[in-house]
């Protein structure tokens, strides 16, 4: 399991029949409330997995995957993928500025 990825409740990750057919799964990945991963799956980088879905094929890096069995419904492109960067880092500044105001850092 990569960094910074999002598991919402019910979402099984699981093997057909060893432990050598276990998914591998990218960084920033969201997965969805009762989304099951079956079998030895690659989930790409940034991708996002539906809610309810059944993933049994790889899924590339900013794949957006839906229904049972899994497709792909959308692909985000590198550009949309840095203005979602860009909008965390901003609701990270405004957090520390809120932070630091109420800390009386910016008060004379």
């Amino acid at each position: 399991m990569g960094e910074n990825c999002r598991i919402n409740g019910g979402v099984v990750v699981g093997n057909k029949d060893s432990q050598a057919n276990i998914a591998v799964i990218g960084n920033n990945v969201r997965l969805s409330i009762g989304c099951k991963i079956i079998g030895k799956i690659f989930i790409g980088d940034n991708a996002i997995v539906a809610p309810n879905s059944v993933v049994i094929k790889d899924v590339p890096s900013g794949a957006v995957v839906s229904g049972v069995p899994a497709i792909i419904i959308k692909k985000m492109d590198k550009q949309i993928l840095w203005i979602t960067y860009l909008k965390a880092i901003y609701v990270i500044f405004v957090f520390l500025l809120v932070l630091c105001s109420s800390m009386s850092l910016f008060h004379h």
